[in-house]
């Protein structure tokens, strides 16, 4: 049976290596991977855009986000062990940028709404212009996947000035539906993606209210 708090947080890291599953990609050029300000704000100088992380919530460690990204391969490749070889492969291209969540993990709440983000070097692909277009290529990996997961109707959304695409997608397990949004956009090569996971309207409208303090140069 499968833990949904686990579910709800194990997803994006490995979604981000999907695109260049099986595939060969010219060097990654540097990428500065960010900091966490003493005030509580995510700094990417690189990519040039900050997020404010908000005041209690639980700031994922880098060996709890491995963690997260080997528990979203074997959930997402279930027994095709072909498709856990591929994403193992691609993982070395993604680079985890953050990840936080409401709640630490373990906490025995119904649910953890959480903020996760990444980016992939996608230069040797030049077919992909836009977030939507990186987008759609995870819709269709996620649909070959071993969860059931259901799509709307894609759209765009404003954060700090900067155009992202959004791709919205639920996934039901048990009687409980968990919902998530693929917020992504193209910029110096890299598709960032910022990954938004809840269950209830309030819990979107929270993620909201955080997402939008977004600062952004991403043209």
């Amino acid at each position: 049976m499968f833990n949904i708090r686990k579910l709800q947080t194990a997803f994006v890291f490995t979604l981000c290596s999907l695109l260049l599953a099986g595939n060969s990609v010219a060097a990654v050029q540097q990428i500065d991977d960010g900091v966490i300000t003493p005030a509580g704000r995510y700094q990417n100088d690189y990519l040039d855009f900050s997020i404010v992380i908000p005041k209690g919530w639980s700031v994922k460690t880098p060996a709890q986000i491995q963690k997260i990204q080997k528990e979203g391969v074997d959930l997402l490749a279930g027994d095709d062990e072909n498709l856990k070889k591929r994403l193992k492969a691609a993982v070395p291209r993604t680079l985890n940028l953050f990840a936080f969540s409401k709640y630490e993990t373990g906490t025995p709440v119904e649910s953890n709404p959480s903020v996760a983000s990444a980016a992939e070097h996608i230069a040797g692909f030049p077919g992909i212009n836009r977030g939507s277009d990186y987008l759609f290529i995870v819709k269709r990996m996620l649909q070959n996947s071993s969860m059931e997961y259901h799509f709307e109707s894609g759209f765009e959304r404003t954060l700090g000035n900067t155009t992202f695409d959004v791709l919205p997608a639920s996934l039901k397990v048990g009687s409980r539906t968990i919902y998530q949004e693929y917020t992504a956009i193209i910029v110096k090569g890299y598709a960032l993606v910022l990954v938004l996971t809840f269950r209830t309207p309030e819990e979107r409208e929270e993620l909201y209210h955080i997402t939008n303090q977004l600062q952004a140069g991403l043209i």
